[in-house]
C-alpha cells in the first residue's frame, strides 16, 4: 500500500486540490462495521463498495471478542458497537516475520485493535482479510475513528447531493444505544445508562463518551461511582466490565 498522509486517510491537501463537487477516492477508507455490512457488492461480487468509493482497503477500530488460531490463520470476531464481523490473518504470509507473529500473540480477547484489509464476500456475508493489525493503546483513537468515518461518509454523501443528517447520526450513534440519549440526564440516570451499556459490552471511557456524546471527564466521574459501589470493575487496558 502506498504511503499516505495520516496513515492513508484524508489529508488537508487532498481536500484542497480535489474537485469541490466530488471527493477523490481514498487508498484506505475508515469505516464502521455497519458500513461494511451495508456496502454494495462490487461488479465481481467478491468485495464491496462504500459511498461509491472503490477502495480496496478499509480500516476499522474494534474490540476483539474472540480469537482463534489454527495452522492456516488467526481469526478474530470484531465488534465496534455498530456491528460484528470476522477478520482473518493468513499466517503463511507472515511465517518468516517473527515480529509479526509476536504481535499476533500479544493481541488478546477484550482488547481494542485497528485492522486494515480488504473486504471479501462469501455468499452475502462480508469478512475482512487482514493485512495489518495493531493494538490500540490510546483510547482516543476509538473516538477519533468513529468521528472520521462519520465525517467522510457525510462528505461523500454531500458530494453526491444526498441528505447527510440521518447517516451522520447513524454512524456516530451505535445501533444498540440509540435510545440512551433520550433518557434521564441526571447522575443516577447516567449511571444506569452506563451500567447497562457495560453489561452488554465491556467498554473504555473514550468509547462510552463517543456513544453518549458526553465528555470523558463526566463519564469518568460516573464510572468511578459505579466502580466504588462494586457494580463495575476496571480491567486491563482501561476496559470496564460488569463481571
Amino acid at each position: 500500500m502506498a504511503d499516505q498522509d495520516g496513515g492513508g486517510y484524508l489529508s488537508n491537501d487532498q481536500m484542497d486540490t480535489q474537485d469541490k463537487n466530488k471527493l477523490a477516492p481514498l487508498t484506505i477508507l475508515p469505516v464502521t462495521i455497519k458500513q461494511i455490512h451495508s456496502g454494495e457488492p462490487n461488479v465481481e461480487k467478491t468485495g464491496i463498495t462504500i459511498d461509491d468509493n472503490h477502495s480496496k482497503w478499509y480500516t476499522v477500530v474494534a474490540l476483539v471478542l474472540t480469537k482463534e488460531v489454527t495452522q492456516l490463520h488467526c481469526k478474530f470476531t470484531l465488534d465496534d458497537t455498530t456491528g460484528q464481523i470476522e477478520g482473518s490473518v493468513y499466517l503463511d504470509k507472515f511465517k518468516d516475520v517473527p515480529a509479526y507473529q509476536n504481535l499476533l500473540d500479544s493481541i488478546t480477547e477484550q482488547t481494542y485493535v485497528r485492522v486494515v484489509g480488504g473486504v471479501r464476500l462469501f455468499g452475502e456475508k462480508p469478512s475482512i482479510s487482514i493485512t495489518r493489525i495493531l493494538p490500540v493503546t490510546d483510547f482516543n483513537e476509538i473516538t477519533f475513528h468513529l468521528t472520521e468515518a462519520a465525517y467522510l461518509h457525510t462528505q461523500y454523501a454531500r458530494s453526491k447531493g444526498q441528505s447527510t443528517d440521518a447517516p451522520a447520526k447513524q454512524y456516530i450513534q451505535p445501533n444498540n444505544y440509540n435510545n440512551y440519549n433520550a433518557q434521564d440526564g441526571s447522575d443516577e440516570g447516567l449511571q444506569e445508562q452506563l451500567y447497562q451499556m457495560i453489561v452488554e459490552q465491556p467498554s473504555s471511557i473514550a468509547a462510552l463518551s463517543a456513544r453518549l456524546r458526553r465528555s470523558e471527564k463526566e463519564i469518568a466521574v460516573v464510572l468511578e461511582q459505579l466502580n466504588s459501589n462494586g457494580r463495575i470493575y476496571l480491567r486491563d487496558r482501561g476496559i470496564y466490565t460488569a463481571e
